[in-house]
């Protein structure tokens, strides 16, 4: 993953426990499938703003139960993977991933990525 040395890094997140879900499934993929999520986060730090114009690699979820997250998603062998996260200043703080036969985000992953960036919210607070 992209670290801090770009203008908009893209970052797993670690939890509390010490697990990082996020990496934990990128370093589970099969490489093509990493290949594609390496090209979403290149595009991010060739953009002007951060984000991709292309909102089917990267798009912000819907509705009031989404807690501003976005999700980074890629097709291969029709599967598809996904990556939730959310903008924390100019970086991209990764939640957690899952892979999925059809298209539609389960409220379960939204409520778990919603859960991992309160608590890192949280903890950031504690820190300050």
């Amino acid at each position: 993953m992209l670290t801090k040395k770009y203008r908009f890094p893209v970052e797993p997140i670690r939890r509390a426990n010490g697990n990082c879900p996020s990496e934990e499934f990128y370093n589970g993929l099969d490489t093509p499938v990493k290949a594609k999520f390496i090209g979403i986060f290149k595009g991010i730090n060739k953009s002007k703003d951060g984000c991709l114009r292309d909102k089917d690699k990267l798009r912000k979820l819907q509705g009031g139960h989404t807690g501003n997250l976005w999700e980074m998603r890629v097709r291969y062998n029709k599967m598809w993977y996904r990556i939730l996260c959310f903008r924390d200043g100019s970086a991209w703080k990764l939640t957690h991933g899952f892979k999925k036969n059809d298209n539609d985000t389960d409220v379960s992953e939204i409520e778990k990525g919603v859960a991992i960036k309160d608590e890192y919210s949280a903890n950031k607070t504690q820190s300050i």
